[in-house]
């Protein structure tokens, strides 16, 4: 199997993981969260901003990369942490649309 077909092997399981189950949602965030904070604060969610982010995925001689970015170092937020592109959903703006957006501002993809 050539690196081209088993990326795109993986690409269309994952593809279709996505489609048929559920995310984890708070059980997930449980186990990623910082110790001592609350996995799943209601008073931080209802204060929390609507966003996007994009998950690059792409082939490369080594197998599937992902697209990271770096959060500046002067952010009043989360500063010089490494996320995903992605951020604020602008009013009348769907999801998806911002998610790409943001990649285009952040990565010019």
């Amino acid at each position: 199997m050539t690196a081209t077909t088993a990326f795109e092997s993986r690409m269309t399981a994952l593809q279709a993981r996505l489609e048929t189950s559920a995310l984890p949602g708070p059980a997930a965030h449980g186990q990623m969260a910082v110790e001592g904070r609350p996995a799943h604060d209601p008073a931080r969610v209802a204060a929390s901003r609507r966003a996007a982010a994009l998950v690059l995925i792409y082939p490369n001689a080594d197998g599937p990369y992902v697209a990271l970015t770096e959060r500046h170092a002067n952010l009043r937020d989360h500063a010089g942490q490494i996320s995903l592109p992605g951020g604020r959903i602008d009013t009348g703006e769907t999801v998806v649309d911002a998610a790409l957006r943001e990649a285009w501002e952040e990565l010019a993809i």
